[in-house]
């Protein structure tokens, strides 16, 4: 069932369990489009199995999701994926691949080079240029796995970029980047959202140094509890410091966030 309207992502009561342990429970959450989230949380939270549900990757156990205006489970995911980019650690390839190819996988919306499909002039120079918008124009020939993990995570950056698309999901997009890496990264996905202002953008991380500064929602995983609105209303040290049990406190300078334990401060 395909409906207009603002509305990205709408999730109705989604709950998820997995080998009898609930993962999720009973999230409501409504993203529109042209906003820009934030999942932050601690490890085992569930950011990235909802993230792989707003993917089109996963199912929820109850509930329902609407991703772009179809409700995952009535249409078939082939219709959803191709408007979804998404940059994560799981991107599981197995076959010998360079960063080209999998960077030409973003049209076709495989994991893998289709079969019987060959890119055109045209393609390739649209892969040549989504390789160099991450500076990784030079690495296009280089097999997949030889690449470090910071380069591969550039080559995804590449394939999600090959084309537009109304959502963009990143899944700790900065792990294994050492400081100028992830600056320019982050400079990247804030160049996209100002590139095209109709998208949307989730980034799931855990770290708020990691947020980019165009950020303009917050969902904070604590317990059980999903704390979810603009980022100024919910990004705040009492609520970060009750997800990860732990005394923090939250900065905010010039559109960009941190957080210190209080005693650092001396």
């Amino acid at each position: 069932m395909k409906k207009s309207g603002l509305t990205t992502i709408s999730l109705h009561n989604v709950s998820l369990k997995r080998g009898g342990r609930e993962i999720l429970s009973g999230v409501n959450l409504e993203i529109n489009q042209g906003e820009h989230w934030i999942f932050i949380g601690p490890n085992g939270c569930g950011k990235t199995s909802l993230l792989r549900i707003c993917a089109a990757q996963g199912f929820p156990t109850n509930g329902y999701a609407e991703l772009l205006g179809m409700t995952l489970g009535e249409v078939h995911v082939d219709e959803i994926r191709p408007h979804i980019g998404v940059v994560a650690p799981h991107h599981d390839i197995q076959w010998p691949m360079t960063a080209l190819d999998v960077v030409l996988t973003g049209i076709t919306d495989t994991l893998e080079v289709t079969m019987r499909w060959e890119p055109s002039p045209q393609d390739i120079a649209l892969a040549m240029e989504a390789l160099t918008s991450v500076w990784s124009s030079h690495l296009a020939q280089t097999s997949w796995h030889a690449l470090s993990h910071g380069e591969r995570t550039r080559i995804l950056f590449a394939r999600a970029f090959i084309k537009q698309r109304g959502l963009y999901l990143f899944d700790e997009p900065s792990t294994g980047l050492d400081l100028a890496a992830r600056e320019r990264l982050l400079g990247r996905i804030e160049d996209l959202t100002s590139a095209q202002p109709e998208c949307t953008t989730i980034t799931v991380t855990h770290h708020l140094e990691e947020i980019p500064a165009t950020a303009t929602h917050c969902a904070v995983f604590s317990g059980k509890n999903l704390i979810s609105g603009s980022i100024l209303s919910v990004l705040n040290s009492q609520n970060i410091s009750e997800a990860f049990e732990y005394d923090l406190k939250v900065f905010h300078h010039q559109g960009r966030w941190s957080a210190r334990r209080p005693s650092s401060l001396l």
